[in-house]
């Protein structure tokens, strides 16, 4: 009988992308049963502290909380390296208007969220569905919206102006990638089985990767506001080497993240498979 492995990720292109070979059954399950539970980011941030899954999407933000039962995969992260979240608004705010300005985000625990906390302290904010923050923007709900999928690229079809560009903030401090988030995998889960899970989405990942097109083909339908230049650019953004391995650089800015935001080092729980 196959083991039971519940997967959960968020309903975004790069995610969809990452997990095509394991969710179309290209990629052999082998000996496990896996079912995806697809749910936004900021929700399974919260279901990690409850311990719902097996293997859980987390932004680090929130992974920080988790760690005596969960560890980090040495796969599947998203960094961005010189890009990530981003303030857009409809006027060209400064950075001291935006510190009396509403700003709509994704959620408390995302990495977004605290990096926004960083830059602007002691925000004014509001939480809202992280795929209906541009349009609330655009609408104007609220005068600013704090944007972490691939609104990144879509604000400027829109008119919109990228006020805070966090990603290239962190860069401009560190020279290294922004960690945004990772997978977590339960510690309760035998050794052996975590390092079948770790090559089966290790696999899949790399299949994405050398299989473009075909993946992308897939992950397209999880895109949102986008056209198919913009998801494909969006999905290079996030899924790449770096998704692969945790590289020397990867490493260095886990512990410069968790020591930037007094944290706990969130480097020491990353598995070494």
């Amino acid at each position: 009988m196959k083991k039971k492995i519940i997967i959960a990720h968020s309903p975004d292109s790069d995610d969809a992308f990452m997990f095509y070979g394991l969710s179309t059954g290209i990629i052999s399950s082998k000996d496990f049963e896996l079912e995806h539970h697809i749910s936004d980011i900021e929700t399974l941030n919260q279901m990690a502290f409850l311990g719902k899954y097996d293997i859980t999407a987390i932004s680090f933000n929130a992974f920080s909380k988790v760690l005596d039962d969960y560890d980090l995969m040495p796969c599947g992260a998203s960094f961005g390296e010189n890009y990530g979240p981003i303030v857009v608004s409809k006027e060209q705010l400064s950075p001291v208007q935006l510190n009396k300005t509403l700003i709509a985000v994704p959620g408390e625990f995302t990495t977004a969220f605290l990096l926004l906390k960083h830059y602007i302290p002691n925000p004014m904010y509001a939480i809202v569905p992280f795929d209906t923050i541009l349009s609330a923007v655009i609408e104007e709900k609220y005068q600013a919206g704090l944007i972490i999928h691939e609104g990144q690229l879509t604000y400027k079809d829109f008119n919109l102006f990228n006020v805070l560009d966090l990603g290239a903030l962190w860069f401009k401090e560190t020279t290294l990638p922004l960690p945004l988030g990772g997978l977590a995998i339960k510690k309760i889960i035998p050794e052996n089985i975590k390092t079948e899970l770790i090559a089966l989405v290790r696999e899949s990942v790399n299949y994405s990767i050398t299989h473009f097109e075909d993946a992308f083909a897939f992950a397209r339908t999880y895109s949102r506001n986008a056209n198919d230049s913009e998801t494909k650019t969006f999905i290079k953004m996030y899924v790449n080497e770096l998704t692969l391995n945790y590289p020397h650089n990867a490493r260095k800015a886990l512990q410069v993240f968790s020591r930037k935001f007094r944290l706990p080092d969130i480097s020491r729980s990353l598995l070494e498979k």
